[in-house]
């Protein structure tokens, strides 16, 4: 064993190297940076589910060390925003900092380049956000079988209103629920890093104009651009519909229900 040493993640001799640290983490992404008179520990907590890392705290403490005890600044993307202080020596006082982010979901749009999202502790947060378009597939999928999925254009047809990708499903339908729930059932068995899944709509127009599914919209909700109210009604009894089948399922905006 060194006799003095800086060690990235835990290690089975550290507990008697530095007996005075509490090695256990409690919170997700929890980091730990203890210096003491000999050695330094920059870790924090990791999770991995099946080949999928969930938490990579020590990557995330090992980049506030950097920032803050070696003054490294990622001021902005490639080489020449990178800013490494020369120092002919680094000194390091005693202290042990725990720190856990209150917010685990957080990125920048776009995520590129990846090592400037990942240095400020943005590329690999815990909780990955599923919010994009649900049902860009289902036109392939079930069109055949179940026309009664998609939504009923003014004309009475049941089809995209332009590519198939922004397809809008009829809501109001109890089938529609049913087969969401039960892909959510099937992806969470087949994923265990999965925490949530989208029920977003798809862009753009092709709304339903059932009876049913109007019924369901606000009678003096404001008007659209697309001829019809505000569908916001609609879908937030629609997602309630959902929610009450499964918790895990991720709203614009938040949760209801």
């Amino acid at each position: 064993m060194p006799d003095r040493a800086i060690w990235v993640g835990l290690h089975p001799e550290l507990p008697r190297l530095m007996p005075g640290v509490k090695l256990e983490f409690a919170h997700p992404e929890e980091t730990l940076i203890a210096i003491g008179a000999k050695h330094v520990i920059i870790a924090g907590r990791d999770r991995v589910a099946g080949e999928k890392q969930l938490e990579a705290g020590t990557a995330n403490a090992v980049f506030t060390f950097l920032q803050k005890d070696l003054g490294v600044r990622w001021l902005w993307p490639g080489p020449l925003g990178t800013d490494i202080l020369k120092q002919e020596r680094v000194s390091l006082a005693a202290t042990e900092r725990r720190f856990h982010p209150p917010f685990r979901h957080r990125l920048l749009w776009p995520r590129s380049p990846i090592d400037w999202h990942r240095a400020h502790h943005l590329q690999i947060a815990s909780l990955e956000f599923v919010a994009g378009h649900a049902f860009t597939d289902w036109w392939a999928r079930y069109h055949d079988e179940h026309s009664d999925y998609f939504a009923q254009l003014p004309d009475g047809t049941r089809k995209p209103r332009r590519e198939p990708a922004r397809v809008k499903l009829c809501v109001s339908n109890p089938t529609v629920a049913a087969q969401w729930l039960a892909n959510a059932e099937k992806a969470f068995k087949s994923d265990s890093s999965r925490v949530m899944l989208s029920a977003v709509p798809n862009d753009g127009d092709g709304f339903c104009v059932c009876l049913k599914c109007r019924a369901m919209d606000h009678p003096d909700g404001p008007p659209t651009i697309f001829g019809y109210v505000a569908l916001t009604d609609r879908y937030v009894k629609f997602w309630n519909r959902l929610a009450r089948g499964d918790s895990r399922i991720a709203f614009p905006g938040g949760r209801f229900g």
